[in-house]
């Protein structure tokens, strides 16, 4: 009885100790990074009908890497403040910093993206604001119209800068 009790329980220890050695092995943990951030962020023509010249002012972000157990990535994600500047014509509008998320999945090979928060806060010499909010996909590059969400005075925004 005691020699089955011993063998149980050294049996036991075995079992949870390959446990603790494969749960080991198989975890990748994340990769979190912070960055900071400036300069050049594009030009757009949508918005207003004429050319913006985009300059990001100050970026942070944290930014999370996520990988299977064979350490191959499969999502990303980052939490950003930024703030930016638009010039149009002569003429310049700094925006709000502003707070944003993304996220991209690996689905197959296929990656997805999208961003989602404020996109945009901007004052205007009227007193009043330019916003854009909501979900921005699919995310490449500088976008700030959202494909969910909303701009709130986007005439107003593009008089401030038009010719």
């Amino acid at each position: 009885m005691r020699k089955m009790l011993r063998f149980n329980i050294l049996l036991g220890i075995a079992a949870l100790g390959c446990a603790l050695v494969a749960t080991s092995a198989s975890a990748t943990p994340p990769q979190r990074t912070h960055y900071s951030y400036a300069g050049p962020g594009g030009t757009d023509t949508s918005l207003c009908g004429f050319e913006l010249t985009v300059t990001i002012l100050v970026g942070e972000d944290d930014y999370t890497e996520f990988f299977d157990k064979d350490r191959k990535l499969i999502m990303s994600h980052d939490h950003f403040v930024q703030q930016d500047q638009f010039s149009a014509n002569g003429k310049t509008l700094t925006g709000i910093p502003y707070t944003g998320n993304s996220q991209c999945h690996n689905n197959g090979g296929v990656w997805t993206c999208a961003a989602e928060g404020v996109l945009e806060k901007v004052p205007l010499p009227d007193g009043s604001n330019f916003i854009a909010a909501g979900r921005v996909n699919p995310f490449m590059g500088f976008a700030i119209e959202p494909t969910h969400g909303a701009f709130k005075n986007l005439a107003g925004f593009c008089a401030a800068l038009a010719p």
